[in-house]
């Protein structure tokens, strides 16, 4: 076990050797923003594929997750594009979009006592989005 531990210690350390010889910060590797936008997009691709019937029999409803679908796929093409840097205007506004989307959704289906893990997960995604897009403005995008 502890062959195991020194192992990975040796590979962080070249790690954040190879990042210091670049000029780059050693916690410039987590940008949370990206994969949680990545499984918001998924999670919610998946369930349109899974309801094609819903755009027959509730086409507002289809129509508002393929707007969050977008949505999802605009914040994570828009951080992966950043990476650590500063998020700029419009993507904070993405962020904060999907966020405030993710919560009524929430509200609603709690109100109707409908919901279920997949609510609370979006919700907890864009949360961490934001929450990293605002971390990242906050430090200048080096933190």
């Amino acid at each position: 076990m502890t062959d195991q531990r020194a192992a990975s210690s040796r590979i962080y350390a070249s790690i954040d050797h190879v990042d210091t010889l670049e000029g780059g910060n050693p916690m410039n590797r987590t940008n949370l923003a990206f994969p949680a936008a990545v499984a918001g997009t998924a999670d919610t691709a998946l369930f349109l594929l899974r309801r094609p019937a819903l755009f027959r029999s509730a086409p507002g409803r289809a129509f508002g997750s393929v707007a969050f679908l977008l949505l999802w796929m605009t914040l994570a093409a828009r951080t992966a594009y950043e990476g650590d840097e500063t998020p700029p205007s419009p993507t904070l506004a993405v962020a904060g979009t999907v966020f405030a989307g993710n919560v009524a959704m929430l509200a609603v289906h709690l109100r109707h006592r409908v919901a279920g893990p997949r609510v609370f997960v979006g919700a907890v995604l864009s949360g961490v989005a934001l929450a990293d897009c605002l971390r990242r403005l906050q430090h200048g995008g080096n933190a």
